[in-house]
């Protein structure tokens, strides 16, 4: 049900930061370029973002810091519109998801940072998003098990898991790390039995994608998937 998403800007009162990374062409971390329209906000399921809020009060209770929001709730479009941005640039599938795979397009995965007491980011040992051609953990730096983190790295990677793990048992669920990705956390499992969401099933104040996936573009670059096409012809906005 759409009124289960919440708004992570509406609870600002708490110790989190909302940067819209995939809405600014210009963010260090965006790859992407202008993939979100510009007045597109974060939202994130309900009780996802129970376990982000205590997660946040856990590390500012005990480190002093936020939780930084970068993104959650990633619609099928806004996935065919990464995969399309991935293939032109000949970039590794293992960097994006397949449309409507994944956790991001049912806003049950979360990706978070963490801001120190001076507004700074924590070194994590890489950047948000920042991937490798092989995403193993030799040659990945955002993997969680990166054999080349120095111990400072390890341990403000710990900070924010141990942040979520505690979020994760107050509520009494479990909350799963993506390996290849520090900054993901996801719900345990699709017990809610969600689909994938779509930008036009959802209100104009949800949506992140404004603009038309033109077909042309899909067709003529032949190295793309022939489902990725039809599921252009089927859902885009043509």
């Amino acid at each position: 049900m759409i009124e289960d998403y919440v708004k992570a800007k509406d609870f600002l009162n708490y110790p989190i930061i909302c940067d819209e990374v995939y809405k600014k062409p210009s963010h260090e971390c965006n790859q992407f370029g202008k993939l979100y329209h510009e007045n597109s906000d974060i939202y994130v399921y309900k009780d996802l973002m129970i376990i982000t809020l205590i997660a946040s009060l856990y590390v500012n209770k005990y480190y002093d810091y936020k939780l930084k929001i970068n993104d959650c709730l990633r619609t099928v479009d806004a996935q065919a519109k990464m995969e399309l941005i991935a293939i032109k640039n000949n970039w590794p599938s293992s960097m994006v998801s397949r449309p409507g795979e994944g956790l991001h397009p049912k806003g049950l995965a979360i990706d978070v940072e963490l801001i120190d007491e001076n507004h700074k980011l924590l070194d994590m040992g890489s950047k948000f998003d920042e991937f490798s051609s092989n995403p193993d953990e030799f040659h990945n730096k955002s993997h969680r098990f990166y054999v080349g983190l120095s111990e400072n790295h390890k341990k403000n990677r710990k900070i924010l898991d141990e942040a979520f793990i505690y979020a994760a048992k107050k509520c009494k669920v479990e909350i799963n790390f993506l390996e290849t990705e520090w900054w993901d956390f996801r719900y345990k499992s699709d017990i809610f039995n969600l689909k994938p969401l779509y930008d036009k099933e959802l209100p104009k104040n949800m949506r992140l994608i404004k603009e038309n996936l033109i077909l042309d573009e899909v067709i003529i670059n032949d190295k793309i998937a022939k489902d990725s096409i039809i599921y252009v012809k089927d859902n885009a906005y043509l």
